[in-house]
């Protein structure tokens, strides 16, 4: 089982939109995926995953151990993807021997091919708390210069933390960069974040049900594809 953190650097950047488009899209090509929505306070994945009730039980009360996990996961109109939905306590925060044993009982019980975390933006208490479930970390952004200072610092807190596997997203890329970015290309901006290239998603595009996102998620599951070009020097 895989085990995938998604983030970013700063709000704004669509983090919580690409993990729901990404997580459809896993289920879509045949994997199982359990999206844990480790947002406090929102449950903004209740909404775009189509999911109309909220559940008695959440991820805080699965790693906290108030409940069991067939408890807590929630259906959603897709097959083959479940949710655990964020907790409703805004000042949450995750231990992180609980989200590693979390994990370690998953894969081995071999039920979920995907296990994909929506993190917030930033680094603090919460981040690190996830740092046991990135086996991957992948870090959205958009080409913006705030965007992309944000991301690198970001990057480098993960890295100091341990995350070894990191990736970057660009989302809502035009066919230019933009004049104001302060890199000359884009292979710059990844020499500034320090995050390996995962894909790109076009300006404008349908997330859910975009090439680009469907070519991120094989990406993820291991697949051997081609990156996706929308941006021409």
């Amino acid at each position: 089982m895989q085990s995938i953190v998604i983030t970013s650097g700063c709000s704004g950047c669509g983090t919580g939109s690409i993990t729901a488009a990404l997580g459809l899209q896993m289920a879509r090509q045949g994997k199982k995926v359990l999206l844990a929505e480790a947002v406090p306070g929102l449950r903004r994945m209740n909404r775009l995953l189509a999911v109309r009730e909220d559940g008695l039980f959440d991820l805080g009360d699965l790693l906290e151990g108030r409940c069991t996990l067939a408890d807590a996961v929630l259906s959603t109109g897709t097959a083959g993807l479940t949710l655990l939905q964020g907790p409703s306590a805004i000042d949450w925060t995750p231990q992180a021997a609980a989200v590693q044993l979390l994990r370690e009982e998953l894969a081995g019980e071999e039920q979920y091919d995907v296990l994909l975390w929506s993190c917030p933006p930033g680094a603090g208490a919460l981040q690190q708390g996830l740092l046991p479930a990135a086996q991957l970390l992948a870090l959205v952004t958009t080409l913006t210069p705030a965007a992309v200072e944000a991301a690198a610092k970001t990057a480098e807190w993960w890295a100091c933390q341990g995350a070894e596997c990191q990736r970057t997203i660009f989302n809502r890329v035009g066919r230019r960069l933009p004049k104001d970015l302060g890199y000359p290309h884009l292979d710059a901006v990844l020499d500034a974040i320090g995050a390996r290239l995962l894909g790109m998603i076009p300006e404008g595009a349908e997330l859910t049900y975009s090439a680009a996102t469907g070519n991120i998620a094989r990406r993820l599951c291991g697949e051997s594809c081609p990156l996706l070009a929308v941006y021409q020097p």
